[in-house]
């Protein structure tokens, strides 16, 4: 019913790849990590994981209009139609802004669809509101995401340090429940993104 990860294992229990857009000798794209863990400036012993985008000429391919520079991330817990996943982050300075996901199946890291086929999605980014209060730069928070079912005109409460601050309305429905959070940049240049030095779910 719950999971938790505070990256000391790594990244091993994340979705970070994102692609090099060019069959080379094979059927399928080589892979490349989009996202990395950092150490944290107050406390280098623990590590963060930074989304961010890019400048990666790599990752782009003209031609067939791909670009894989924008940075993210995917994280699976136990599913659940009801139930509350919390984030503690940090946006960076020029953070050129984030979305994050709720969803009911897998989706690569660098998928900018995800948002688009997910139950809920938020983006935060310096200056974005949440409710009435706008986000800063620089400080820690915790997000919840606390939402109530994935039939027709559920919602999601969404809550900063505690106070419920707005309600998301379900954007598609689920047979099944929630059970994946997703990450991704949504900077159009290179930036510092943000950090995320925990995330723990709990569904019911």
């Amino acid at each position: 019913k719950a999971r938790s990860d505070h990256f000391e294992n790594g990244l091993e229990n994340w979705t970070v790849h994102s692609y090099i857009p060019e069959v080379r000798g094979h059927v399928s794209y080589d892979r490349k990590q989009s996202s990395h863990l950092v150490d944290l400036i107050d406390k280098p012993e623990h590590k963060a994981l930074q989304i961010k985008r890019v400048s990666d000429s790599e990752l782009i391919h003209i031609d067939n209009d791909l670009n894989y520079e924008k940075g993210g991330a995917t994280w699976n817990f136990p599913n659940g139609k009801n139930g509350r996943v919390d984030i503690h982050f940090m946006l960076n300075e020029h953070s050129g802004g984030t979305q994050i996901s709720l969803a009911d199946r897998l989706f690569n890291a660098v998928d900018e669809t995800a948002p688009h086929y997910s139950m809920y999605t938020l983006n935060v980014a310096p200056g974005e509101k949440i409710g009435d209060h706008e986000l800063e730069a620089n400080r820690w928070y915790t997000l919840s995401l606390d939402w109530n079912g994935v039939k027709k005109n559920s919602t999601s409460r969404v809550l900063l340090d505690g106070k419920v601050l707005k309600r998301l309305t379900i954007n598609n429905t689920s047979p099944n429940g929630i059970s994946y959070l997703h990450f991704i940049s949504t900077s159009q240049d290179d930036d510092e993104g943000m950090l995320i030095k925990s995330v723990q779910a709990s569904v019911k």
